[in-house]
């Protein structure tokens, strides 16, 4: 036994702090491990020559943690060797990649490291001041911040895709809590499920437009006044690079609008599509399950851009998907029963 493992149950002999010690070693290697493998592998999918070199380095230091804990475990009489990293977690995020883009899924992996530094921190302080092993936990979790800057400073990089995968979330978000909405209270005095999808339909066209406009001018504004920054810094005599920025933010309206308006639809048609398959109640409820979810997970994914709480993000958008739902049904429902509005 090591002098750090050695003076760790000396302070805590009692065995269940002994077996606590086994378990957190046991899951600190494989995590190692795991984000080893992880960033060995995403190295060769990065075409960024700068970055590719940081996640090799990362991958070199993990292994270095890696090698710390087998040894520690390996002097409580704990041998690790058949343990392997968690491939269920590689390949998840990879899939992710594929789904929401790699500065996302940096975001994901910045969001680990800040898991990984809150558990060092917990086991830091279970220790006394000076021993061994506080010491080199200290130096690990030196390291662990230092990932997370690298992560940060790309984020910092990729600003534009994390705009653009917003303006998606948004867009989609807002076509399926307007158009539930909508459906919600036409469920209660339409009869006939595809004129529902036809009132849904006509929201869907019109919230698009509404939405699309804003994002425009929202976006022409911001990039107007940083198309006059840039004048003012060339002294109204832009650089070739200038004048390419200048061409990207004239786009970047359009494109900020039309993505906004394509997912806006898309959402949408989340919400409509059970209408056009099942009778009313039975579409509405699958309707309201459908953009329950979608919701959950596309506002996971903007709580995951803004290192915010990903757990809580999901079920405050899904409980408030219920809330809509049911608040525009029972408004509809009152129009049925105070006016007798029914129309089959």
């Amino acid at each position: 036994m090591t002098q750090a493992s050695d003076l760790y149950f000396k302070e805590h002999p009692r065995s269940v702090e002994a077996a606590e010690f086994r378990r957190k070693a046991l899951d600190f290697y494989r995590d190692e491990i795991t984000d080893r493998l992880f960033y060995e592998k995403l190295a060769k999918k990065i075409s960024d020559d700068q970055f590719k070199a940081q996640l090799l380095e990362l991958s070199r230091i993990e292994d270095e943690h890696a090698s710390f804990w087998e040894q520690e475990l390996k002097n409580i009489s704990e041998d690790p060797s058949k343990m392997k990293g968690n491939w269920l977690k590689i390949r998840f995020l990879f899939f992710v990649m594929r789904l929401i883009g790699p500065v996302l899924t940096i975001r994901m992996l910045e969001h680990g490291e800040i898991r990984a530094i809150s558990m060092y921190k917990d086991m830091i302080s279970t220790q006394a001041e000076g021993s061994d092993l506080r010491n080199k936990l200290e130096t690990i979790l030196d390291q662990e911040i230092n990932h997370e800057d690298v992560f940060e400073k790309q984020i910092e990089k990729t600003e534009e895709e994390i705009e653009k995968n917003r303006d998606i979330i948004y867009g989609m978000s807002d076509g399926l809590v307007e158009v539930l909405g909508s459906i919600a209270g036409l469920t209660a005095i339409l009869f006939n499920q595809y004129l529902i999808a036809l009132g849904g339909f006509v929201v869907a066209i019109s919230g698009a437009m509404s939405m699309s406009l804003g994002s425009y001018l929202s976006s022409k504004s911001q990039s107007e006044f940083r198309i006059h920054q840039i004048q003012k810094e060339s002294m109204f005599d832009p650089s070739r690079k200038q004048k390419m920025e200048i061409d990207d933010l004239k786009e970047k309206s359009k494109k900020s609008a039309l993505t906004t308006a394509s997912y806006y639809l898309l959402g949408a048609f989340i919400a409509i599509f059970p209408f056009l398959i099942l009778s009313r109640i039975p579409a509405l409820l699958l309707s309201v399950a459908l953009v329950a979810i979608t919701q959950a997970i596309s506002n996971s994914i903007v709580a995951l851009s803004m290192n915010a709480r990903i757990l809580r993000s999901a079920l405050r958008a899904s409980l408030l998907t219920l809330v809509t739902a049911a608040a525009t049904f029972a408004v509809g429902e009152m129009f049925h029963i105070i006016f007798h509005l029914t129309v089959f």
